[in-house]
């Protein structure tokens, strides 16, 4: 199936200062690279390309010297509009349209500003979750993720993701599995960066930041939806719960991230809509799925070695004692 368009929405921070205010005109349809022109605009990044001066003017509100404390690049899929904008009530807002696979195009644009501004550190929220952790980090993210919605993570010998509803995702299946992996991983990523925030904020050296930028920039990835979509009719009650976890989740994100940055945080989020494919969204999860394997196969390994070193026979005539030789 072939990638048709999806929505982007530009969200203003809490007190609506870096959007225009486009009451009652035309919806603005986006090419390919207009996302980075209004990224780079956003955060006072170079732009990456001749910036679309045109889109610019028409979205951004023109202000050289003040910027935002965070920008977001958000891509959600298995969730409608109203779902996804629900969780940012209050908030003015800005719907365009986009062409193309819109996962594609959202990581591009922030590939593209990274690269033009090699100072800038982009951070990808689910892989912070597995920085600094322990070998059951996952375990432990995916129990603090099902408390947003209510759940519970159920472990034995059949371990499952419960819902507040009382169905529940078996996690010996590999789609199932998958999608747990992602709301922990989104979720743990989320916590640590907020953490960090909040112990800069109380430390009182804000100069102290590893990211020397004005503007952290951060990009937030849920696919697992359109994935568990493929082994689970539509409108199943398992489906139902999974998406009402999700939207709980990034409600309670999207208010810890605000809280970090007082509010001042520039949301950029693509939402897929339902002629998209969902072959790109298998893409980026299987990205994802390999990652986290190689990550756990390098610590299994790794450990392995440790603890091979530390038990191995230390003989008279190895490598590390060398025996006398008779002449």
């Amino acid at each position: 199936m072939a990638c048709t368009s999806a929505s982007v929405i530009f969200i203003d921070g809490s007190e609506s200062q870096y959007l225009q205010q486009r009451t009652d005109a035309p919806e603005l349809q986006l090419g390919r690279e207009s996302l980075s022109s209004i990224m780079s605009a956003l955060t006072g990044f170079l732009p990456p390309y001749n910036a679309d001066q045109a889109t610019i003017s028409e979205l951004v509100t023109p202000s050289p010297l003040r910027k935002p404390r965070a920008f977001v690049a958000l891509s959600v899929a298995g969730l409608t509009k109203e779902d996804v904008t629900a969780a940012f009530s209050g908030r003015h807002m800005e719907e365009t349209k986009i062409d193309g696979c819109p996962q594609e195009v959202q990581s591009a644009a922030v590939s593209a500003v990274a690269q033009a501004n090699p100072d800038v550190h982009v951070i990808s929220i689910d892989q912070q979750a597995l920085q600094g952790c322990e070998n059951n980090c996952i375990e432990e993210h995916l129990a603090s993720a099902a408390s947003t919605f209510d759940g519970e993570h159920a472990i034995g010998e059949s371990p499952a993701l419960v819902f507040s509803s009382g169905k529940q995702l078996l996690l010996s299946q590999i789609a199932n599995k998958l999608f747990a992996i992602e709301l922990a991983s989104v979720w743990g990523g989320i916590k640590e960066q907020v953490k960090k925030q909040q112990e800069i904020r109380s430390s009182g050296h804000a100069q102290e930041q590893d990211i020397q930028q004005d503007v952290q920039v951060y990009e937030i990835v849920l696919l697992g939806l359109q994935a568990l979509a493929t082994t689970h009719e539509e409108g199943c009650e398992e489906m139902q719960a999974a998406q009402n976890a999700v939207r709980h989740m990034l409600a309670r994100a999207v208010k810890q991230i605000d809280e970090a940055f007082d509010g001042d945080v520039v949301y950029q989020v693509v939402i897929c809509d339902e002629g998209v494919a969902q072959v790109q969204a298998g893409k980026s999860f299987t990205t994802k799925a390999c990652a986290y394997g190689g990550f756990i196969l390098l610590l299994y390994f790794s450990m392995a070695a440790v603890w091979c070193m530390c038990n191995m026979p230390m003989q008279v005539d190895t490598l590390l004692f060398g025996s006398k030789k008779a002449e």
